[in-house]
């Protein structure tokens, strides 16, 4: 007889048994559709209702998606509303009993009938469960009952029974509280409103909830009403017997096995512990297990062929047959059909520095021969550091293959650099990969991350009040715990970037094993074409993501109807509705999802086909057969690939670091020649300005008709990522080609030409994608469209290529509107920078709405102006201890635009608000240190000792800036006496203090981009000898000397540890440009000013 009670809307007035059908509404989409019939339409409003929000959810409400996702479930929309509306007991006579519902009624006999009398603790794991074990006694009878379904005689001989039945009992008791948490709080709390619950404190609340909850009754009438909640209980108790018990089965079969091949015949005793899910659950909840027998020593099972294991153990005496020295460790395999057992590797430190060393050599060559074999998916849980051994703990996605990309996915769609970082050492997982998030939290998600003590850069799930009865749902930060990947001496922990050069000489050495020995690697008998059955696995998505999906679907809401569930699932189906290769994929996630599993594709290397969990075939679902990827990958090893894997990898472990380790030297340079010359000063600054071009050149990414770029992007503030060039002006392509059009004009060479309208390829798509949209981008001009506009506005003359300009216009219709809502304000991404390059676009153009938006920026300047001591400025959107100086985010490049707005219109009130952000600033310079401090709040900015404030000699921070502000005002007329008052003197004593902060450095000791480097800095001198200051032309024709003899050995970029990147502000473009404009000012406009094209 069943136990579950009715809903009130399956009751009659007579029912005095429960309802036969309470399972059925927990009968998932897919299966209400491969029954044999479909239920007859019906006209009802509640379902009319969640139809509509299945139509507005997820994007559906596009023009043509909803009947897209219909199709691909076979069905219309009226079938849809009618499953919506079907009762469960006509959907229930359709269908057949599900065994789960067994499983749910089984487990509910076992409850108590008064929740008074309760199996003792350590019977059924329940002091394991949290808060108070309350929400652990109320799934306790699913616990009861997978124990009892766990027949001691599974276990005799193996191990100690009771320990062995607890630990079980434990590990599935934490499970089911997890699913059951959601609903129980809501519950918990909805009790509380009512006064449902009884005692003095929180606690006896919450205790008196878990008890009457913890009744048959109470249960069963929970369940009644979340009858999927039911079945998730059910479903996660009968796939933990399954697996466990199937555990066991093999342990007593291969038993004699494991402790001749893996235990080196010592005998390890009876087993004392069985520890699953070590890692994702699939097939059924299979996982890892990791056991533990009474001699202490482990083993690892694996529930799935460990062929491709074997095969990567070859491959590893392979290469270190041919690397002397390399001395890899191998864990040893016992391979079975299905499943299998590996060698436990314990984490541990290094014996000494040496060791440290050592490891970050053979990780280096592990990541050599990952890369060989199209490995990915090494990210820090994927890696133990025993002492000096990096080792891998799971090698199912070797050979992972090239995924079908379908839909818009920005303007890398046909970037040939996006298929290169693609198929590069990044994509293998094992170098640092830092996820930022806005508030400073970072975690390295790569094999040589996982730092202890990191923010954690997403919000999870925590409960507030638990164990009381105001215990509600709460998004916290936490802080990551660290893991076993990174090696050490003693506690002290090893900073992979401190060892850049070590890994390096192992990725080299490995690399070239690897290349020179090709053919022995790809002949028919050799390495690689030992793996071409094996199964692996394809990641077709994070795994997070399908975590997320797991925990966000167990809300209350979607808790009573499986269909309702469903549709959060389908949120899968949304993200890659314009692919119909990955569509078909989506049945087979949202059944294993349904199974509680992360969802699993199965692969083999010789095959462009797929398998699901179900060992469904999916064939040609890869865009090529993996195996010979991965060959005509080894086949093209070589110096040019190895010098770009290199800089990858350089780039990547300085990205774990963030802009205070920009370069800096710490010795002045050597002196300079006496300056050369002008017109034999100006030919080699060209001439350097052409290699950089053609160095460019060198890193780009072609095809027939287009190229792009590898390089590291500033994100924020401080933090650093690699990844292809992007449509920004700041590090991106619109940057790069600007430079490459400049150098074209100037040397009249036609190849930089060339390549930069290769680079622009995307334009035309980009803006035909934005057409029309109004504010569909921020306003700032390195950030956003605007940018691309003001590049547009100069390489359509650079290039001869006037058809640029036609796609100005739409570029400026997409910024409409932004500025009246900018938050950012500033010169790099706000609206003072929008400003100046709105009169340059307009100057150029001469379009109205141009200078319409330049009007907006400055009326939106002058509404967020703030009173100071002595003047005004803006808080914007970057955390300061006080409101920002400097030209980049601060009071110089915004007093400047608005003054430059004002000499153009003879409006006086933004001429006043301009000098008054001039006034604050000049009350900011600090005597002490010779400069305007830096009032950012960089998270990881090193402590002064002095305890002076920090400060910087840059563009974007201190007096360079500062000065370049006021000396190109100088060279400025048309503001008007009454507004101006003194302005000249003012400015003219500003940009002597300034001059004076800069020129106390000595030369050379920054690096050469343009935005914090020798590059930008002497724009600076630059203008204000145009400004008057004849007498600094030497200083500038040293310090210009100083930066061509630094630039013969390399140049600097303004990267962590001075990597090299293509981009303009940080990289290559920016200084190219600087040299250019030292070259030839009058030809080449300053971009740090956004000055419109030369006449």
């Amino acid at each position: 007889m069943s136990h579950i009670a009715a809903t009130p809307a399956q009751r009659t007035d007579t029912d005095a048994e429960p309802a036969p059908y309470w399972w059925a509404g927990a009968l998932t989409l897919a299966e209400r559709l491969a029954l044999a019939t479909r239920p007859a339409p019906r006209e009802d409003g509640l379902a009319e209702r969640r139809l509509a929000r299945w139509r507005a959810a997820h994007r559906m409400d596009e023009e043509g998606r909803f009947e897209a996702r219909l199709a691909d479930l076979g069905i219309d929309a009226d079938t849809l509303l009618a499953l919506l509306a079907e009762p469960p007991e006509e959907l229930a006579a359709r269908a057949s009993r599900p065994a789960w519902a067994d499983t749910v009624e089984a487990a509910l006999a076992t409850a108590s009938l008064d929740g008074g009398a309760q199996p003792a603790p350590q019977e059924v794991g329940e002091a394991a469960f949290t808060w108070d074990a309350g929400f652990g006694r109320i799934v306790a009878p699913f616990v009861r009952n997978a124990v009892t379904r766990m027949a001691s005689g599974a276990l005799d001989g193996l191990g100690e029974v009771a320990a062995l039945r607890r630990g079980f009992a434990e590990q599935l008791g934490g499970q089911l509280v997890s699913l059951a948490a959601r609903v129980l709080v809501l519950e918990l709390n909805v009790a509380r409103v009512r006064g449902q619950l009884h005692g003095d404190s929180a606690e006896e609340r919450f205790r008196s909830f878990a008890a009457r909850l913890a009744t048959r009754e109470g249960l069963a009438g929970l369940l009644s009403e979340y009858v999927v909640l039911a079945r998730l209980l059910a479903q996660c108790a009968d796939h933990a017997v399954e697996a466990y018990l199937e555990l066991l089965r093999r342990l007593a079969a291969d038993r004699s096995a494991i402790v001749a091949e893996l235990f080196g015949g010592t005998e390890p005793g009876r087993l004392a512990e069985v520890v699953m899910g070590v890692g994702d659950g699939h097939r059924g909840g299979r996982s890892v297990g990791l056991l533990r027998f009474e001699s202490g020593a482990r083993v690892v099972y694996k529930p799935r062929s460990l062929a491709v294991h074997t095969h990567f153990n070859r491959a590893l005496g392979w290469l270190g047959d041919r690397l002397p020295g390399l001395g890899l460790r191998v864990l040893k395999v016992l391979e079975r059909p299905g499943h299998g057992w590996v060698e436990y590797a314990e984490h541990g430190p290094c014996a000494d520095e040496a060791g440290v060393r050592a490891f970050y050599r053979r990780q280096g060559a592990l990541l050599a021969l990952l890369y060989a074999l199209d490995g990915v998916d090494f990210h820090f849980e994927n890696l133990i550091a025993a002492g000096d051994q990096p080792v891998l703990v799971d090698l199912e996605a070797l050979f992972h293959p090239a995924i079908h990309r379908g839909g818009a996915r920005g303007r890398t769609d046909d970037d040939p650099a996006e298929r290169a970082l693609d198929s590069s050492v990044a994509r293998v997982g094992l170098l640092p990969a830092v996820v930022w998030s806005k508030d400073g939290g970072a975690l390295d998600m790569g094999g040589m991350g996982g730092d202890a003590g990191s923010t954690l850069p997403f919000e999870s799930a925590g409960w507030a009040g638990a164990g009381t009865d105001e215990m509600r749902l709460i998004r916290e930060r936490a802080a990551f715990p660290g893991s076993s990947n990174r090696p050490g001496v003693g506690d002290a922990v090893a900073d992979p970037a401190d060892h850049v050069e070590d890994f390096l000489a192992g990725f080299t050495g490995a690399y070239e094993v690897i290349a020179a020995h090709r053919d022995e690697l790809l002949s028919p008998g050799g390495v690689l074409a030992a793996f071409q059955g094996d199964e692996i696995r394809v990641v077709m998505r994070p795994t997070k993501l399908y975590g997320t999906l797991l925990q966000e679907s167990t809300h209350p809401d979607v808790m009573r109807d499986a269909l309702d569930r469903d549709h959060v699932l389908d949120a899968l189906w949304a993200t890659c509705a314009d692919d119909p290769v990955r569509r078909r994929l989506v049945p087979a996630e949202i059944a294993d999802l349904w199974n509680g599993d992360i969802p699993l594709f199965a692969g083999r290397p010789g095959t462009p086909d797929l398998w699901t969990s179900r060992d469904e075939p999916l064939a040609g679902a890869l865009v090529g057969v993996p195996s010979s990827d991965a060959a005509a990958k080894i086949r093209a090893m070589g110096p040019r690939d190895l010098a770009e894997q290199q800089w990858i990898i350089r780039a990547c472990l300085a990205s774990r670091h963030d802009r205070a380790r920009v370069w800096t030297s710490t010795t002045p340079a050597a002196p300079a020649a006496p300056a050369a010359p002008a017109g034999v000063l100006a030919d080699r600054l060209v001439a350097m300005a052409t290699a950089i071009g053609d160095e460019l050149a060198e890193r780009a990414h072609r095809d027939d008709s287009a190229a792009g770029w590898l390089g590291m992007e500033l994100v924020g503030e401080t933090r650093w990522t690699v990844g292809t060039l992007k449509s920004d002006l700041y590090g991106g392509i619109p940057g790069v080609a600007l430079f490459l059009g400049q150098l074209a004009r100037i040397t009249g060479e036609h190849r930089h030409a060339d390549l930069a309208m290769r680079a622009l390829s995307w334009v035309p798509g980009f803006v035909d994608g934005i057409a029309g949209k109004a504010a569909a981008f921020p306003c700032g001009p390195f950030n956003s469209a605007v940018g691309l506009a003001y590049a547009l506005t100069h390489l359509a003359r650079d290039l001869g290529a006037p058809d640029l300009l036609g796609h100005v216009e739409p570029l400026i219709t997409a910024t409409t509107g932004a500025a009246a809502a900018d938050e950012e304000l500033d010169v790099v991404s706000g609206a003072a920078g929008c400003l100046a390059a709105m009169l340059a676009v307009h100057e150029a153009t001469g379009l109205p709405d141009a200078l319409d938006v330049a009007r907006a920026c400055a009326d939106r300047l002058v509404q967020t102006a703030r009173p100071q001591d002595g003047g005004v400025a803006w808080h914007g959107h970057i955390p300061a201890s006080a409101p920002l100086t400097g030209f980049s985010h601060g009071t110089a490049g915004i007093g400047w635009a608005l003054l430059r707005f004002a000499a153009l219109t003879g409006e006086a009130r933004y001429a006043r608000t301009g000098l008054a952000a001039f006034a604050y600033e000049r009350s900011r310079f600090d005597a002490r240190i010779g400069n305007w401090p830096d009032f950012r709040d960089l998270p990881d900015a090193p402590a002064n000792p002095s305890g002076l404030p920090p400060s910087m000699q840059g563009w974007c921070h201190g007096a360079p800036g500062i000065g370049l502000a006021r000396a190109d005002l100088l060279r400025r007329p048309g503001l008007s006496t009454e507004a101006a008052g003194d302005l000249a003197a003012d400015l003219a004593a500003d940009l002597d203090v300034a001059l004076g902060s800069y020129l106390s450095s000595p030369p050379g000791m920054v690096g050469h981009s343009l935005c914090h480097g020798e590059a930008g800095n002497l724009e600076l001198l630059t203008h204000a000898v145009a400004a008057g200051r004849h007498d600094l032309t030497d200083t500038l024709r040293l310090r210009t000397g100083v930066l061509l003899a630094q630039l013969a050995d390399g140049p600097r970029c303004g990267t962590p540890g001075g990597v090299t990147t293509p981009g303009l502000m940080s990289g290559l473009a920016g200084i190219g440009h600087g040299l250019l404009r030292l070259a030839a000012p009058a030809e080449v406009p300053s971009v740090l000013l956004l000055a419109p094209p030369a006449a």
